[in-house]
C-alpha cells in the first residue's frame, strides 16, 4: 500500500468517527460580539442593539435622531482562505502541472468546511427608541466529506427584509423592546455523491432536482427583548429570537430548515476605571434547546475593555472571550467616518463544544450621524 492510499484509508476511519453536529443558526452575525466570546443579551447599546436586544433601545435619548448610512460586515473562514491561496499557488505552475497541482490541493480539504457570509445594511433611521432598518444577508458554506466516497454537501441561505424594533421602559429599573421584520428567504442544499454525478452524466434524462433543493419565500418572525438593571454597574438581560420559529411555509419544512427559536440569558458587569470601562459578560444561548446543540455550547463569556470619546458607546475597545469550548479575540476603532471593526473567533461544528472547530475571521465597516 502506497502513501496516498494509506493516507486516504486512514482519512476514512477518521470520518467514520466525526460527528457532524449543527451550526448555531443566527439571523445576523456580529464582528464585535464575536470578539467576546459572542455575548450580546445584556449588552449596551450599539448599532447592532435592534438586532440581538430591541429592549436596550430605550436607553436611547428620546430626541435623538441617528442616520446609519451603511453597514458592511464580512466573515470568512480560515479554510476558505488557506483554499483561495492553495489555488493561486497551484495556477502559478507550468501549464502541465497545472492540473495535477489543483488537485492535489483539494485532496487535504475533506472535512474542512468552506465558508462565506455578508451582511449589508445600507441605510437606517433612529429617532429615540424606534429604528427602521433594511438588510441583506447571506451565507454560503461548502464541505467535502468521506474521501473514498466523496460527498460534497452545501447550503447557502440569502434573506432581505426590514426589521422594525421599537424599546421602551417600564419603571425605573425594567426595559422592554420588540422587533418585526419580514423577510425574504432564498434557500439551497445539496449533499451531492460522486456516483450521483456520474449517474446524472449518463442518464439523458438526467436532473439535478433530486439532490439539490431550493424553497423561497416570505416568513415575518418576531423578537423580543428585556432588560433589569439592578445598579448603573450591573445589568441582566433576556432575547427571545423567532419566536415560535419562523419558517417560509410549513409545507417547505423539508428543503428549507426552521429558522428555529433561540431564548438567551445573560449579564453584564461594568467597571469604570478612569474613562475606561471593563465590560465582563456571560450569556447562556438556546435555553428553549431549539437548536439541538449540548449544554456546554451553550456558555458564552467574554471581556470588552474600551471608551467612548465620539458617542455614549465604547468607541475603541479590545476584546477576548471564549464561546462552545473556544477562544475569541477582538477590537475596533471610531474614526469619526466610519467604524472599523476586526475579530478572530471559533464556531463549533461537531455535537460537543471543544470538539470539532471552523477557525473564522469577521471585519465590519459602518457609519452612522446622530442629532
Amino acid at each position: 500500500m502506497n502513501k496516498l492510499q494509506l493516507s486516504v484509508v486512514s482519512a476514512s476511519f477518521v470520518f467514520a468517527a466525526t460527528a457532524f453536529g449543527e451550526e448555531t443558526d443566527y439571523n445576523f452575525e456580529s464582528t464585535r460580539q464575536r470578539g467576546r466570546g459572542n455575548t450580546y443579551t445584556a449588552a449596551t447599546y450599539s448599532h447592532e442593539t435592534p438586532r440581538w436586544n430591541p429592549a436596550v433601545l430605550s436607553e436611547a435619548k428620546p430626541k435623538t435622531v441617528e442616520f446609519r448610512w451603511f453597514e458592511f460586515d464580512v466573515m470568512v473562514g480560515d479554510n476558505s482562505i488557506d483554499t483561495v491561496s492553495d489555488i493561486m499557488s497551484a495556477l502559478g505552475g507550468s501549464s502541465d502541472e497545472m492540473l495535477g497541482n489543483v488537485l492535489d490541493t483539494f485532496s487535504d480539504k475533506f472535512g474542512k468546511r468552506q465558508y462565506l457570509r455578508f451582511q449589508l445594511l445600507p441605510i437606517g433611521l433612529r429617532f429615540g427608541g424606534f429604528v427602521l432598518e433594511p438588510f441583506v444577508t447571506n451565507y454560503e458554506w461548502l464541505e467535502m466529506r468521506i474521501p473514498t466516497l466523496p460527498i460534497m454537501a452545501l447550503e447557502s441561505d440569502t434573506r432581505a427584509g426590514m426589521g422594525i424594533s421599537y424599546g421602551f421602559p417600564v419603571g425605573k429599573n425594567m426595559k422592554f423592546g420588540m422587533t418585526v421584520r419580514p423577510t425574504y428567504r432564498y434557500f439551497v442544499s445539496a449533499d451531492v455523491a460522486a456516483t450521483d454525478v456520474i449517474q446524472i452524466a449518463a442518464s439523458e434524462a438526467g436532473s439535478s432536482d433530486d439532490i439539490v433543493s431550493m424553497t423561497s419565500g416570505m416568513y415575518v418572525p418576531v423578537d423580543l427583548g428585556m432588560i433589569w438593571s439592578s445598579s448603573p454597574s450591573f445589568r441582566f438581560g433576556a432575547t427571545w429570537h423567532n419566536v415560535g420559529d419562523a419558517a417560509v411555509t410549513e409545507e417547505a419544512a423539508d428543503t428549507s430548515p426552521l429558522i428555529k427559536s433561540d431564548l438567551s440569558l445573560g449579564m453584564l458587569y461594568r467597571k469604570k476605571l478612569g474613562s475606561w470601562n471593563l465590560d465582563t459578560s456571560a450569556d447562556l444561548h438556546d435555553m428553549l434547546f431549539r437548536q439541538s446543540t449540548s449544554f456546554l455550547r451553550k456558555l458564552h463569556g467574554g471581556v470588552e475593555f474600551g471608551r467612548p470619546y465620539f458617542t455614549a458607546d465604547n468607541d475603541i475597545g479590545f476584546q477576548a472571550g471564549v464561546s462552545e469550548g473556544w477562544y475569541s479575540l477582538g477590537g475596533f476603532v471610531d474614526i469619526w467616518l466610519a467604524r472599523l471593526a476586526v475579530s478572530n473567533y471559533g464556531v463549533e461544528l461537531g455535537e460537543e463544544a471543544g470538539q470539532r472547530q471552523d477557525r473564522r475571521w469577521g471585519a465590519t465597516l459602518q457609519s452612522s450621524v446622530t442629532f
